[in-house]
């Protein structure tokens, strides 16, 4: 996202993705598509496709499976996949040249950063084939996770801290779901508890 705006005020972006395309197509998280996601694709993506589908009802099973808790929220949510929303984004990244460069590269590390008189260098790695590059820019945006890279090299003393849980994804293939469930997941969230959490589809 910050790249398509960059691109689209004329900058230069060069993109180093550590995980490799194979990668980044298995991607299954959901993710909310709330206002400011939907106002950024109307202004920003050029004849979006969907993307999301809505969620008018929220329900919350107990430990025994039964409904503990169900609404309508005000507004319905709108939900999608990372997957869905990464490649709308990266077709219109490479389509939303002004010219100016777009670079996009996937396999890349980045193992150092560092500022010196006002500009940036980034030291990365191809980690197809080992070799070392580096460039240079007036800024640099590190999105490369809890463990990030370009953070440790500029702040040395960022320690990732345990937050207290464990988070784990599951998917299901559909023609494996049953039509009685399909039909009561249809445009639901439905959280269902645990003895030591919960879990949400």
């Amino acid at each position: 996202m910050h790249a398509i705006v960059l691109s689209e005020f004329g900058h230069d972006v060069h993109i180093l993705e550590q995980k490799t395309e194979a990668q980044l197509d298995r991607e299954a998280a959901g993710l909310s598509a709330g206002p400011d996601m939907q106002a950024f694709i109307n202004r920003f993506v050029k004849d979006p496709k969907a993307y999301s589908i809505a969620i008018d009802t929220i329900t919350v099973l107990d430990e025994e499976g039964r409904t503990d808790v169900q609404f309508k929220p005000p507004t319905p949510g709108r939900y999608s996949t990372w997957t869905t929303l990464y490649r709308m984004f990266r077709e219109t990244l490479a389509n939303n040249v002004r010219g100016n460069t777009v670079l996009y590269e996937t396999s890349m590390f980045v193992s150092k950063t560092y500022h010196n008189n006002g500009v940036f260098t980034v030291k990365y790695r191809d980690c197809q084939n080992e070799a070392i590059h580096e460039v240079q820019g007036d800024m640099v945006i590190g999105t490369d996770g809890g463990r990030s890279g370009a953070r440790t090299s500029l702040v040395p003393d960022s320690i990732p801290q345990y937050a207290g849980y464990v988070l784990w994804r599951g998917v299901v293939r559909e023609n494996l779901v049953s039509d009685e469930t399909k039909e009561f997941l249809a445009n639901r969230m439905v959280m269902a508890r645990t003895k030591d959490g919960y879990s949400l589809s």
